[in-house]
């Protein structure tokens, strides 16, 4: 995370923090961490369908909900694309379920 989304530029390499996190996926794919800090650094180098494709799969193959901060990453994703009916709808299911 911190080489895709460092407040520092210098600091910044998304494209690095994209091949480690997939290094880390492939070597222990069922580990629903590194799928979601592989979508993490996929939205920081800008490849939002790679971040719905990603959660969506983690979900999926997790046969669990995603935490709550992956579904918030999520939600930025599908507004990145221009949807942002499911963006605000991923949103507010989100939200809700934090204030309970």
């Amino acid at each position: 995370c911190f080489l895709s989304m460092c407040p520092e530029k210098q600091f910044r390499n998304p494209q690095l923090a994209v091949s480690a996190a997939s290094r880390a996926v492939a070597l222990a794919p069922a580990y629903s961490k590194y799928q979601i800090v592989l979508a993490i650094a996929q939205y920081g180098a800008g490849d939002y369908a790679a971040v719905t494709e990603t959660l969506e799969k983690a979900a999926v193959q997790n046969d669990a909900p995603l935490p709550a901060h992956a579904r918030l990453v999520l939600a930025m994703a599908f507004c990145q694309l221009g949807d942002h009916a499911r963006g605000r709808e991923i949103y507010e299911q989100t939200t809700q379920e934090l204030d309970q």
